[in-house]
């Protein structure tokens, strides 16, 4: 006879008069011993049979080392049981920095990193790169052989002014050249003019337009200061720039706003960028 009590009751065969197994358990096999069960392999008992256990939560069930309790690992493999794997998981440790290398010369700086178990575009693991805006140079700048290195000299190039008169339906540009000082020991660090002359309707009506700037290296790239722009001793826009080093030898600012002229309201958005 079979002497199993298949619904847990404390009773067997001919003694018991109920058939009813609903009070059994399902157990999972935890062929490795870590604490966690294998979904895959189950017994429906009273009991818990030997190497079996309630929890049915292991992914791998021949590998102590991979179980919901686990770290997730560099390593390629769902550690921890989460359905996720290694960088697209969250934490994970094992993780190697990698550098950022925005010229693409394969040489990486140290001013942008991140940490991940595999490479993202557009970060390499060498940290060398002591110019990461020209991918022609990633040894021996300025810094890499003694000199000192620095914003100073004469900066020339391009200044900009955009015009708009809503109401009178007008747009108009004024276009012209800048000459821009930068003695970074001095009071004021940065100084220059800008000339420029609208080529529209507005020449006739504004005129050349002449700008005076002022300002400083705030935070290394970064620089910010005050420009007036006028003609004829008076002064047409009065505000402040901002704007950056966008490399070695290049000065880049904007401003922009609202003036009223002649009873009418003019918007304006202006820029200079110049070079070393």
């Amino acid at each position: 006879d079979d002497v199993a009590d298949e619904d847990c009751d404390v009773v067997v065969d001919d003694d018991d008069d109920f058939t009813d197994v609903g009070n059994m358990s399902t157990w999972y096999l935890d062929g490795d011993s870590d604490g966690y069960g294998d979904p895959r392999t189950t017994t429906t008992t009273c009991i818990a049979p030997s190497s079996f256990l309630a929890d049915g939560s292991d992914c791998d069930d021949s590998d102590s080392q991979i179980n919901p309790a686990m770290a997730e690992t560099c390593n390629g493999v769902d550690d921890d049981c989460d359905g996720l794997v290694d960088d697209d998981d969250s934490p994970v440790t094992g993780t190697s920095t990698w550098y950022v290398d925005d010229d693409g010369d394969g040489y990486g700086s140290t001013l942008g990193t991140t940490d991940a178990c595999d490479q993202p575009t557009g970060y390499v693991s060498d940290d060398t790169d002591c110019d990461d805006d020209d991918a022609t140079i990633w040894v021996d700048c300025p810094e890499d052989t003694g000199d000192v290195f620095t914003r100073d000299g004469t900066y020339e190039g391009d200044f900009e002014i955009y015009v708009e008169i809503v109401s009178m339906g007008i747009t108009d540009t004024c276009t012209g050249t800048a000459t821009v000082e930068v003695d970074e020991t001095a009071a004021t660090q940065i100084s220059g003019l800008g000339e420029c002359a609208f080529a529209g309707v507005l020449a006739s009506l504004i005129g050349s337009q002449r700008g005076t700037l002022e300002g400083e290296i705030t935070t290394d790239p970064d620089a910010e200061g005050t420009v007036s722009v006028g003609a004829g001793g008076s002064t047409l826009i009065s505000d402040d720039w901002e704007g950056a080093f966008s490399d070695a030898d290049t000065l880049y600012g904007e401003f922009d706003g609202a003036i009223t002229y002649l009873g009418y309201t003019v918007d304006y958005v202006a820029e200079f960028e110049v070079e070393r």
